[in-house]
């Protein structure tokens, strides 16, 4: 089963709260993030929208990620990054880990169509160097993992960005790691066109979570300012309409891939943003709607599971033709799927959120971890 160049994926789970809140609205986006994934895989495999998906996955974490960074790190001396770093880390792998590799065990266990093969690469968070060299995305019944090593790379680095680089520096450095982003996608495409590696490598992902990064970082540095918290949204919307209107002229100005996908970034940042504040009106109350957040809270096992989900369902029911994508395949698997990450957040999730308590950090905020 042929799985699409751009469509693939979607992000690890970052921290859903900053300063110890929670903003519910944020769940929403998750939710809408991994509907985009599911209606590629199942429905539009020759669409866009998986790819939207990830990278609105993306800006959420390097939002949410830096924000907790930020936080943590002391005003005035450097933070003492042993403890804060075994506390980030710990509480990323309580997070993560376990249905990671109960997925992946899984998959070797009953052999699912080439998880033995690639095991080592997933094992060890190397999926999107395995993709990166196999442009064919095979095997593709973990083609989305590549997504999760990229936010486990993103995970090994950021934390020391964030916490030792002078904060006189950080706007600066974080606006560069776009610009870096960007252009190392435009020189992928040069060397490899339209080969994997100008998306799935971790520095080809990082003008969307740097961009994420960013608007934490102005959101921290504007801290009890509210007339500040409403220029930087209105500054973001604006940017926003040009970035969309870029990306309609880029229909008669032939514009880099890179360039165009970045444009499409922007106005998800303006999302995250206005859904960390609150987005007032019907679209606010659709993000905050009961059975909405609760899919962006199973979002993760949902995420991690849902490939399964179509495998079991062809297994299962093998006299219909569950294996081609459309809109029965879309709706019955994604049942399928809903019912796996409800089975992993209730069963096997959450009972390791609840030993985060282990691991506090310093100051007190102790963030929770998103199921992303």
């Amino acid at each position: 089963m042929q799985m699409e160049v751009r469509m693939a994926g979607g992000s690890a789970g970052a921290p859903r709260q900053m300063a110890g809140r929670h903003f519910p609205q944020l769940d929403g986006l998750r939710a809408l993030a991994v509907m985009c994934v599911l209606i590629t895989h199942y429905w539009l495999q020759s669409g866009h929208l998986g790819h939207l998906g990830v990278r609105l996955f993306f800006v959420l974490s390097g939002f949410l990620i830096t924000g907790i960074l930020l936080e943590q790190r002391p005003a005035g001396s450097p933070a003492p990054l042993g403890p804060l770093l075994r506390s980030f880390y710990a509480r990323r792998i309580l997070r993560l880990f376990p249905t990671y590799y109960l997925m992946l065990a899984t998959g070797v266990a009953l052999n699912v169509e080439g998880v033995r093969g690639t095991s080592l690469y997933h094992a060890t968070f190397l999926s999107n160097l395995w993709y990166a060299r196999h442009p064919d995305w095979e095997p593709w019944t973990t083609v989305h993992l590549w997504t999760l090593a990229v936010e486990e790379q993103f995970y090994l680095v950021w934390p020391l960005v964030i916490l030792l680089l002078p904060r006189r520096w950080l706007l600066a450095a974080l606006v560069a790691t776009i610009a870096g982003g960007i252009a190392f996608r435009i020189l992928c495409n040069l060397i490899w066109p339209g080969m994997p590696p100008q998306d799935v490598l971790m520095p080809a992902m990082m003008d969307a979570l740097a961009l994420g990064g960013l608007i934490a970082a102005l959101v921290h540095r504007q801290a009890g300012d509210p007339a500040a918290r409403e220029r930087l949204l209105q500054r973001l919307g604006g940017a926003s309409l040009l970035c969309l209107a870029l990306v309609g002229a880029s229909v008669l100005i032939q514009l880099p891939y890179a360039i165009t996908d970045f444009a499409c970034t922007v106005p998800m940042a303006f999302l995250v943003l206005a859904a960390r504040h609150g987005i007032p009106g019907a679209i606010g109350r659709a993000l905050a709607w009961r059975p909405v957040r609760y899919l962006g809270r199973i979002s993760y096992g949902l995420y991690i599971w849902h490939i399964f989900a179509w495998v079991f369902l062809i297994a299962v029911l093998p006299g219909l033709d569950w294996g081609k994508p459309g809109p029965a395949t879309f709706v019955v698997a994604t049942l399928v799927a809903i019912a796996m990450g409800a089975a992993s957040w209730h069963w096997v999730e959450q009972p390791f959120n609840r030993l985060k308590h282990l691991f506090p950090y310093a100051r007190g905020t102790a963030p929770q971890p998103a199921p992303v």
